[in-house]
């Protein structure tokens, strides 16, 4: 009976890191797009303010899921960068692929999003935010 007690803590325990993953995922993209907006509006290439945002919500996030979503956890910096850049690579071939089977930017744009949210969740929680319980 304790086992099973214990299996369920730990299971309501993952949910609520993922709730938790999930909720600063939303504040991460709307820090990462507004410092897009912004850097289009001053630098006026698209690319390079896509390119810098990335990088400063990158760092954003780093702060954000350290201290709120894999509590206790000891990251590794170099996998962390390693994974984002994986990331923005899996993200750059999931917007192509949606975008064949999908002809709206915007829409293949968001399901590229929740793609790659997912499985940046376990690759982070695999190899940068380790912890005992993961």
């Amino acid at each position: 009976m304790l086992a099973f007690l214990a299996s369920g803590r730990a299971l309501v325990t993952r949910f609520d890191r993922l709730l938790r993953y999930f909720g600063v995922g939303i504040i991460n993209s709307v820090v990462g797009y507004a410092l897009y907006a912004l850097f289009v509006a001053v630098i006026k290439n698209i690319y390079v303010a896509q390119i810098s945002a990335h990088i400063l919500g990158m760092t954003f996030n780093y702060i954000m899921l350290k201290t709120h979503v894999f509590r206790g956890a000891t990251p590794v910096i170099s996998r962390y960068i390693a994974a984002y850049a994986i990331n923005y690579f899996l993200g750059l071939g999931c917007l192509f692929i949606f975008h064949q089977l999908v002809k709206s930017p915007y829409l293949a744009g968001l399901l590229s999003l929740i793609l790659v949210a997912i499985i940046n969740y376990f690759v982070l929680r695999a190899f940068v935010f380790r912890t005992p319980a993961s």
